[in-house]
């Protein structure tokens, strides 16, 4: 590349389809770079709400459904289009499991304006069977043995089988929640709370130094690692939910 010229990031039709429809970005989450050439043209994760819903007021314990697409800068990859919902007292951004929602994946090459809208109108129309699950799961309680069952498959979700053995996580520590809302063992509640501390990061990975000491957990960068982790314990909580209520998720 001749010295002085920089390079140009090609135009996200994507996210003028989405604007199109009503959706603008309400949070953007980039990959960390290693190759400097790569900077500026890096995976990254984008959160839309509705124009409805921008300025609505926020209420503490609110949800509000988003559309998450994830894409790359110079086009290297396709882009997906997945439902998400924001909760609004903790600022926690959830992902739904493929099993709820299909993800969308589009290409590219061949860019079409109507699988984008489609897609679109799928999220829509999910919308309301993924906040109906939300009251089903805040209904559900749980035992404490059946929290720490769900948090242990949890962490085999985040870590990996040589960090499970190099490392020990309190499970109490990991369960506790942060905040006096998430305090009733419903399963909605265990699910945040172990949804924003395997994601966002904690203090629950105990210190081998001094058994009153803990160490805190880095919270997720990847963006590749968020998105999966965030569907792999929605998948979890559906599992959980029809272990409970004895019949399976539509």
């Amino acid at each position: 590349m001749a010295a002085g010229k920089r390079k140009t990031r090609k135009p996200c039709g994507e996210l003028d389809v989405l604007r199109g429809e009503g959706w603008l970005p309400a949070k953007i989450n980039q990959a960390r770079v290693v190759n400097p050439e790569r900077d500026g043209f890096q995976k990254h994760m984008v959160r839309l709400r509705h124009r409805d819903n921008i300025d609505k007021p926020l209420v503490p314990g609110g949800l509000i459904p988003e559309i998450v697409l994830t894409n790359a800068h110079d086009g290297t990859s396709s882009f997906h289009i997945m439902a998400g919902i924001y909760r609004i007292i903790c600022g926690n951004g959830l992902v739904v499991a493929d099993s709820m929602f299909a993800t969308h994946k589009i290409l590219h090459m061949g860019f079409q304006t109507e699988k984008v809208l489609n897609a679109v109108y799928d999220v829509v129309e999910t919308t309301p069977k993924i906040l109906s699950r939300v009251n089903e799961y805040k209904q559900i309680t749980l035992t404490r043995l059946e929290q720490e069952v769900l948090a242990d498959s949890a962490l085999t979700v985040r870590f990996d089988e040589d960090q499970l053995k190099a490392k020990q996580y309190d499970m109490q520590m990991l369960l506790h929640p942060k905040r006096r809302d998430d305090e009733k063992p419903t399963l909605w509640n265990t699910y945040n709370v172990l949804q924003e501390k395997l994601v966002s990061g904690g203090e629950f990975e105990r210190n081998t130094r001094s058994r009153y000491r803990m160490n805190k957990v880095r919270g997720i960068t990847s963006v590749t690692e968020n998105i999966r982790i965030n569907k792999a314990l929605w998948m979890l909580t559906e599992r959980m939910a029809e272990f409970k209520t004895g019949r399976k998720a539509a």
